[in-house]
């Protein structure tokens, strides 16, 4: 009958009728309720239906605990190998539900190769102890080992927690739902490699010889602290607080080639030094796309922000090299606050000629600045000085700015060699002294080429 009834269906024109029915003819209840009938009985007979780990090629194994290279056998899970580079132990295919246990797998105290593959840990709950801390797989003080192809999910703290832990891979593996870190490792030597993070993120404490590399982290982000030699590239990092975090890591870190979009904060980098920042692509974060704070001896080359409420925010900040970025739709391209000695030279800052896209370079309270040739261009100031002395603006080009330069409560300030064109006012100098304006080629302002005004010994 139903299917007799659908045949119906898909050989007429059929329009509702005012009561709701489908309407055939004479016998439009019969079929109508001999419809509903049939199609309640099948419904009645459908349960939910879930999958069991064999279907996603699991195998359901209790907790694994191997606390020394001895423990690397069968009855811990170990399905292969020799412990050798060439043919680590593996552990491979668990479905292992750590509930009411503290960690899934632990290995611990090893210096073996191992490897563990293919494995779904979830549900470890975090209580009292050193070893276990309701983590999906817990490392420590372990050495050679490979975390591959691995999902960790809903364990209260950390998806993986590595700890005083060297020549760990951790690739190609899924993260979320866990309490806290998917990655989390603390004074150890790693690599996380093409893995997956939702709604958390990966956390380095100490150690050096990092390498997060090609991650794609949605909800949450990268956090560094007190290391060095970090490597941080080709990640792509999305709906964040802030996308990569570096604070107190004082020796050669690298944050490159990441694409960083739609959170607060992009990349922020705080009481560190010696830091390269360089071709990430930075957009569409409502707070700071790049933010050195009181950090030190930093490059930030060769960066693409556009869309962020502030493009380079420097504050406490000094002696850094900013130079090549390309910055567009900002309120400021780049900021300057309380940071002396900074150079910044040979970027773009455009805004698209609006009130809010206000200024390219602005500098408060900021002295010995060198900035040379930049392009600034559709702003409401290209470059401004307030209360920075010392500075020297020289090589820029100002374009189709409402002011060019301004220079205010500044002294002791190079202004030469300027290119400014088509700017409402090109040069506004004001209670400053000592300044020198000399050799720029100014034209097509539409208002005032130069203006000066409590003004001393300047030439």
């Amino acid at each position: 009958m139903l299917l007799e009834s659908l045949n119906i269906l898909g050989k007429n024109i059929i329009y509702p009728d005012s009561l709701g029915f489908l309407y055939f003819g004479e016998d439009r209840m019969k079929i109508y309720l001999a419809l509903v009938i049939e199609i309640l009985v099948i419904s009645s007979l459908m349960v939910p239906y879930s999958a069991t780990a064999e279907e996603f090629g699991y195998t359901t194994h209790e907790p694994i605990v191997i606390d020394s290279d001895t423990d690397f056998d069968s009855s811990h899970g170990v399905s292969g190998g020799s412990g050798t580079e060439d043919d680590p132990y593996i552990i491979s295919g668990w479905e292992i539900d750590a509930s009411n246990r503290k960690a899934g797998i632990y290995i611990g105290n090893t210096t073996k190769y191992f490897k563990i593959q293919n494995c779904w840990v979830k549900n470890a709950k975090a209580s009292s102890g050193f070893f276990y801390i309701g983590s999906g797989i817990k490392l420590y003080n372990a050495k050679n080992g490979v975390i591959e192809n691995v999902q960790t999910t809903d364990n209260t703290r950390y998806g993986i927690y590595i700890e005083d832990s060297s020549n760990i891979l951790i690739i190609g593996s899924t993260m979320h739902s866990n309490g806290y870190e998917g990655i989390y490792a603390k004074d150890s030597s790693i690599s996380a490699t093409g893995n997956t993070l939702t709604d958390e993120g990966i956390k380095i404490s100490g150690g050096s010889e990092v390498k997060i590399d090609g991650n794609t982290i949605d909800g949450a982000g990268i956090y560094i602290e007190n290391a060095y030699n970090t490597y941080v590239a080709n990640n792509t990092i999305t709906n964040f607080d802030k996308g990569v975090y570096l604070f107190q890591s004082v020796f050669s870190n690298t944050i490159r080639g990441n694409e960083i979009s739609d959170g607060t904060i992009g990349i922020y980098v705080d009481r560190s030094k010696n830091t390269l920042i360089k071709e990430n692509n930075i957009s569409s974060n409502s707070d700071k796309g790049i933010y050195l704070a009181t950090s030190s001896s930093n490059t930030v080359d060769n960066n693409t922000l556009q869309g962020n409420m502030y493009g380079i925010y420097l504050y406490g900040s000094g002696s850094n090299k900013i130079s090549g970025n390309s910055i567009k739709k900002a309120y400021e391209s780049i900021h300057v606050e309380n940071s002396n000695g900074n150079v910044i030279s040979n970027n773009s800052c455009l805004g698209d000629g609006s009130p809010f896209t206000r200024d390219g370079v602005y500098a408060k309270n900021s002295d010995h600045l060198d900035i040379r040739d930049n392009l600034c261009s559709w702003l409401s100031y290209g470059i401004d000085l307030s209360h920075s002395d010392n500075a020297s603006v020289q090589g820029n080009t100002l374009e189709d700015n409402s002011i060019g330069i301004g220079n205010y409560f500044s002294n002791y300030t190079k202004i030469e060699g300027n290119q400014l064109t088509y700017n409402r006012l090109a040069l506004d100098v004001q209670y400053s002294s000592s300044a020198s304006v000399v050799g720029n080629t100014i034209s097509k302002s539409s208002e005032f080429s130069m203006t000066f005004a409590y003004v001393k010994n300047s030439v």
